[in-house]
């Protein structure tokens, strides 16, 4: 879990529903002087693609209320590095569907004011 060690979380909340889907937004702090950061990259952080991914899976849980396993990923575009000296807050927008199957469907981005780092699109299932 990245929470409370990668990164804080300053606000969370439900938007709207609309056809199904539950729009949820939360905004954070990322922790620059965290030891990731040492080896990713050494004098030029930058908040690593797995983390961000992270991120997302630790909001659509918290959504949700469900521990979630994910389990397809159908875009994960990483448009712009993360430095967390220069973005250290970031705002995490999440659409989420639960599908007839009863899996989640998640669009996701991370961004900061009008400057957008992360697309992602994939499905996550309960883990019980």
């Amino acid at each position: 879990m990245l929470e409370g060690a990668f990164y804080s979380i300053l606000s969370f909340g439900e938007k709207m529903t609309l056809n199904g889907q539950q729009h949820f937004r939360a905004e954070m702090l990322l922790n620059s002087g965290h030891a990731i950061y040492k080896g990713h990259f050494p004098g030029q952080p930058v908040v690593p693609g797995v983390c961000q991914i992270r991120i997302v899976h630790e909001i659509a849980q918290k959504a949700t209320g469900l521990r979630l396993r994910l389990v397809e990923s159908d875009t994960i575009k990483f448009l712009h590095p993360i430095d967390p000296r220069v973005n250290p807050s970031l705002d995490a927008d999440l659409l989420i569907e639960k599908k007839d199957d009863g899996r989640f469907s998640v669009n996701a981005t991370l961004g900061s004011g009008s400057s957008l780092f992360l697309k992602f699109k994939g499905k996550f299932v309960s883990r019980g």
